[in-house]
């Protein structure tokens, strides 16, 4: 992580995400691993600005955009956003997704 104008900047080797599937979409909840080991929650100040800027065209090119606080959205299937997510260097965490899931589970 880098500080840059105040800001913190994480490679995306230095973050986790999970996916998931909504109204047609694939959704990329996106945090740093160590707020995650810490919390177990997303950082609600974690978005595009959170990344650096090649990542966040690479994303946009691919069809992925940031959606709101620690939440991408994408204009493809699970395995090609995936492949995307992996191919620029975040980290996949199927625990997340699972404590995700579940505290999704638990507030309806």
């Amino acid at each position: 992580m880098k500080i840059i104008d105040d800001i913190e900047v994480f490679d995306p080797n230095e973050c986790l995400f999970a996916l998931d599937e909504s109204d047609g979409l694939t959704v990329i909840s996106i945090t740093g691993k160590v707020f995650w080991d810490k919390n177990h929650c997303l950082d609600d100040r974690f978005g595009d600005h959170s990344l650096p800027e090649e990542i966040n065209t690479l994303l946009t090119k691919n069809s992925i955009w940031n959606e709101m606080e620690a939440t991408w959205c994408a204009d493809l299937a699970l395995d090609e956003t995936r492949a995307v997510m992996l191919a620029a260097g975040f980290v996949e965490s199927k625990e997340m997704g699972e404590t995700l899931k579940r505290m999704e589970t638990e507030q309806e």
